[in-house]
């Protein structure tokens, strides 16, 4: 190595002699400042010399951590187990029904479903609720502080908790429309009439696509 061969009196010598300082080559204080200067690159030599070795050793190899394994369906003992990121997971769900608690309240009401041992945090998205008008979205609360499900979601993982979701259209328990944007009902494919959209009825066939998808697609 380089620093192996270094010499560095000499060096310190070409570097300090007196040829730098001509005025004070033949007196004492510059042999004193000579010699200081020494001393201070002597150090600095070895430090350098000391690093550069350290820095030529290996480091050793470390395994690359695995991403997340993610949720599956393991058989244990013949018996199908959920696991979720490679951990055998038991889902304790509770409804979680944003669009109908105060925005204000989110954060201490997951607190409480944490305390309650919920672990499992089963979000419905209206489709109605967040598309006010054909292609006008709202996700961040902008209308409404309540239709801010990107800062639900950010609220949810901090806490830790899983999640399931279901997005729209149809959510039931009797939402407006059941779901479906009135801008999207007022299409005359749905035969909906305006008193009805109005009222918040939901469209002819909603009840049997949650039973049978492809009997409403096929008209």
């Amino acid at each position: 190595m380089l620093c192996s061969h270094f010499k560095p009196e000499g060096t310190v010598a070409r570097l300090f002699g007196g040829e730098v300082f001509p005025r004070f080559a033949s007196s004492r204080k510059f042999t004193m400042l000579r010699r200081t200067w020494r001393v201070v690159g002597i150090t600095i030599l070895f430090f350098t010399c000391f690093h550069a070795r350290s820095a030529a050793q290996k480091v050793p190899a470390q395994k690359p951590i695995a991403p997340p394994a993610g949720v599956q369906i393991v058989s244990s003992a013949n018996e199908p187990e959920l696991h979720v990121d490679g951990v055998p997971f038991f889902i304790h769900a509770a409804q979680f029904d944003y669009f109908r608690i105060p925005a204000d309240l989110w954060f201490r009401s997951l607190d409480r479903y944490r305390e309650l041992g919920i672990n499992t945090i089963d979000l419905r998205i209206p489709w109605n609720w967040h598309e006010i008008h054909d292609a006008e979205f709202d996700f961040d609360g902008h209308t409404n502080p309540r239709r801010n499900l990107r800062g639900l979601l950010q609220l949810i993982a901090e806490k830790r908790l899983r999640l399931i979701v279901r997005p729209g259209p149809l959510i039931g328990d009797h939402w407006r429309n059941a779901g479906y944007p009135a801008w999207l009902l007022k299409y005359s494919v749905y035969k909906m009439e305006e008193s009805a959209i109005e009222t918040g009825r939901a469209p002819q066939d909603a009840e049997l696509a949650t039973h049978d998808g492809e009997s409403p697609a096929a008209g």
